[in-house]
């Protein structure tokens, strides 16, 4: 992705989310630090048609704990659509990370925006729950598809 592209989708994430100087740094990632403390990266994918967004939700110590977490992990990333991120592990550091890829193609601040309140919600819960110890649990999220005037299987309640 040309840098001017993320330059400009950077300044016009900060007017949608009235954050001010959003801008890439020398690696070409920009780190927001929200009043929740969660820390969200942004940065251009390598393959250059995406938009990168990730944050880190902490170390997962191994034992039962660990695989509690990650099953809960991958029913989450089983969910249908809108599933707000994916889930991944990162071996180099230990973490749990979540993230999304989002198509450059129509992308605007707007946009970003939008996806990133409920991607941070999500984060946070996680965030959260792992560093109380907690197993978080894999949300039911609604997929915003309707069942048709008959309902389902043509039934009406």
């Amino acid at each position: 992705m040309v840098t001017d592209l993320f330059d400009s989708l950077l300044q016009e994430l900060g007017e949608a989310m009235e954050i001010e100087d959003l801008h890439a740094d020398a690696n070409n990632t920009c780190l927001i630090v929200f009043e929740t403390s969660l820390e969200v990266y942004i940065e251009p994918h390598e393959k250059g048609d995406f938009l990168l967004i990730c944050t880190d939700l902490g170390r997962v110590p191994p034992g039962r704990y660990r695989e509690d977490v990650f099953r809960e992990a991958l029913k989450s990333n089983g969910l249908p659509y809108p599933r707000n991120g994916t889930f991944g592990y990162s071996e180099q550091s230990d973490h749990l990370l979540f993230f999304e890829l989002l198509s450059l193609k129509e992308l605007n601040g707007e946009k970003i925006a939008t996806f990133l309140y409920p991607f941070m919600e999500k984060a946070l819960v996680w965030k959260q729950s792992i560093e109380g110890g907690e197993v978080p649990v894999a949300d039911t999220m609604k997929t915003g598809r309707t069942t048709g005037p008959a309902g389902l299987f043509g039934l009406r309640p």
